[in-house]
């Protein structure tokens, strides 16, 4: 029995205080931006609500996402062990790992914080810009912006796949959250969870709060009740009015939900899906055409199935592009930030080695005239 433990001992070696001191440290080190915008995100909606008199149903974690995000993440260990062994491996080391567990225990507080200041604005604020984004809508468009899909309406095959579409965006999100989380592409990674971020803050709750409207889906319009109607022809039931039918009742009664929270614009399908569109194409410029399409196809879906006007989109997309680059920005600050400060650890390191090697060098000496003998 003691053979075993010595043998299972020395199979696997206790990790020492210091350097798992030094595994933590270079996490926090490597996701310091993340934290820097997140956390103060979270505290901020928590002082916000609470000033406004709202709910903040801010949650740790929760079972079904630490069960959604286990499920993608074995999913992306096997997608990467079949490309390449080397590659699950490296992705497996401590710091890895650790990394990717801190940016999951990011993820439902920064979203249940998003969630709670959405869903207040309707509240607090109302809808007042409906209004206005439907008379701009028609401007740019020469009337509500749905005529023009007027065919895809009406062709039934056609609006239930893009019903579909528009629904698996929320597995999108969920796929570029968990790619984001254990990528070995540390720059594109950073990029991408700062992109993430600075779209749910800035165009997901300021740009929200700043033209707070609800969407054609909700305003007494003649020409977007038709389309209601048209929708509602539909039978089995379009998973768009069954969402925004139990939207609104949650707004009504005064119930939050997870995924509930009644804001037009932007667009944070479209903002996402574009997101997506612009990681991908980094990986690949065939993935690239594919995501672009899939978020032309969730621009029109916001349009079709009465989601937002069209405009709405058009800002999330541009909101993308701003935060994409902004996130690109930051990320090379920092790296060069990084550069210079390895480059002076460098130089230090350099000068500790001479001096020391000078020091022994002149011990030596010293010490071979001490010993040679007198003449």
């Amino acid at each position: 029995m003691g053979r075993a433990r010595v043998a299972v001992s020395r199979a696997m070696p206790a990790r020492s205080p210091s350097l798992t001191r030094a595994v933590i440290a270079e996490v926090l080190q490597e996701h310091r931006l993340v934290l820097a915008i997140a956390i103060p995100y979270i505290v901020i909606a928590g002082a916000v609500l609470y000033f406004l008199g709202q709910p903040w149903h801010v949650r740790f974690t929760t079972l079904p996402f630490i069960a959604v995000w286990l499920a993608g993440t074995g999913c992306w260990f096997l997608a990467a062990y079949l490309g390449s062994p080397k590659r699950l491996r490296a992705c497996l080391r401590a710091h890895r790992v650790l990394g990717a567990v801190l940016v999951a225990l990011l993820a439902v507080p920064v979203q249940t914080s998003f969630q709670s200041l959405k869903q207040a604005i309707g509240v607090v604020i109302g809808f007042p810009w409906d209004r206005r984004l439907d008379r701009w809508d028609r401007l740019i468009h020469g009337g509500p912006a749905w005529h023009w899909f007027s065919v895809v309406i009406a062709h039934r095959t056609a609006l239930r796949t893009i019903d579909a579409l528009y629904l698996l965006w929320f597995l999108q999100v969920l796929a570029l959250f968990i790619w984001a989380s254990w990528t070995p592409n540390r720059l594109l990674r950073e990029r991408t969870l700062i992109a993430m971020l600075l779209l749910w803050i800035g165009a997901g709750t300021i740009g929200a709060a700043v033209t707070a409207s609800a969407g054609p889906c909700y305003v007494p319009v003649a020409e977007y009740q038709e389309l209601v109607r048209r929708l509602d022809a539909y039978s089995p039931e379009l998973f768009a009015r069954f969402n925004q039918q139990g939207i609104w009742k949650l707004h009504e009664e005064r119930i939050w939900g997870p995924l509930a929270g009644v804001s037009a614009m932007p667009s944070m399908h479209v903002a996402f899906a574009t997101l997506a569109a612009f990681v991908a194409w980094t990986r690949a410029r065939w993935l690239g055409v594919v995501a672009a399409l899939y978020a032309i196809a969730i621009q029109v879906g916001a349009v079709v199935l009465a989601w937002h006007y069209a405009i709405d989109g058009y800002a999330g997309a541009i909101s993308a592009s701003c935060c994409w680059v902004a996130a690109g920005y930051i990320g090379e600050k920092r790296e060069a930030t990084l550069n210079v400060f390895h480059h002076i650890d460098e130089r230090r390191l350099a000068r500790t080695a001479s001096s020391t090697a000078h020091k022994h060098s002149t011990d030596e000496i010293a010490d071979v005239r001490l010993r040679r003998p007198a003449t």
